[in-house]
C-alpha cells in the first residue's frame, strides 16, 4: 500500500518541481528583457551612458556577433527615441563611430550621408568632419580623410575647437561665436568701411 500511495505522489512532486523551474525560467526570461532595454534616452540617459551600454552588448557575446547587432540595434532605437536635433545629431555620430571601430567604415559613413553640414553650428560641423575624416581613414581612403580636416581648417573652426577644448574659451560662447562667414565680413569691413566699427558691434 505504502509504495503504490508513494508511486501515485511521485508524478505530483515531478509536476510541481518543474512548474517551479519553469517560473524561475520565466522570470529570468523577464528580467533579462527589461536588462537588454538598457538606459534609454527617452528616461533622461547621457549619451555616455547609451555608449557605455552599446560597447557592453558587443562585449557581452563577442564569439558570434550577436553582441555586435543587439548593440547596434539599440543605437538605432536610441535614434529613434531622440526627440531634439541636437540628442539625433550625436547619436548617428556615435553609431558611425562604432561602426568605424568595429571595422565597417562604410555603414558609418552610410549612417552620416543624409546630414547636412551648412545646418550645423561650427561646432557641429567640427565633430561632423573629425568623424568622416575618421571613418574614410579606417576604410584606407587617406586623401579624402585629409581632405574633410582641410575643411575644418578652411573654414576657420579648427582653432575655434581647439581653444574651446582648451578652455581658453566658455562654453556658453558657443552660440554667439561668428561662423567663418561673419569673419570674413569683418575683414572685408576693415578695408571699405573703416568709418563704422563693426567689430565692436559684433
Amino acid at each position: 500500500m505504502n509504495t503504490k500511495s508513494n508511486f501515485k505522489k511521485e508524478p505530483t512532486t515531478i509536476i510541481l518541481f518543474l512548474a517551479s523551474i519553469a517560473l524561475v525560467f520565466a522570470f529570468l526570461v523577464i528580467n533579462l528583457a527589461f536588462q537588454k532595454s538598457g538606459p534609454s534616452i527617452r528616461n533622461g540617459a547621457t549619451e555616455e551612458e547609451i555608449n557605455n551600454y552599446a560597447y557592453q552588448l558587443l562585449e557581452a557575446k563577442p564569439e558570434n556577433a550577436l553582441g555586435y547587432q543587439e548593440a547596434i540595434k539599440y543605437y538605432k532605437s536610441q535614434i529613434s527615441a531622440a526627440s531634439e536635433p541636437e540628442q539625433v545629431f550625436s547619436l548617428k555620430l556615435d553609431l558611425a563611430s562604432f561602426f568605424g571601430q568595429t571595422g565597417d567604415p562604410i555603414s558609418g559613413l552610410t549612417t552620416l550621408e543624409d546630414i547636412s553640414p551648412d545646418s550645423l553650428s561650427p561646432i557641429a560641423r567640427y565633430y561632423l568632419y573629425a568623424t568622416l575624416s575618421y571613418l574614410y581613414d579606417r576604410d584606407g581612403d587617406s586623401e579624402t580623410a585629409t581632405e574633410y580636416y582641410q575643411r575644418i581648417t578652411d573654414e576657420g573652426i579648427y582653432d575655434y575647437i581647439a581653444k574651446l577644448d582648451a578652455g581658453e574659451i566658455e562654453p556658453s560662447s558657443v552660440t554667439t561665436e561668428p561662423t567663418d562667414q561673419d569673419e570674413s565680413n569683418e575683414d572685408d569691413c576693415e578695408e571699405e568701411c573703416e568709418s563704422e566699427d563693426y567689430r565692436d558691434e559684433s
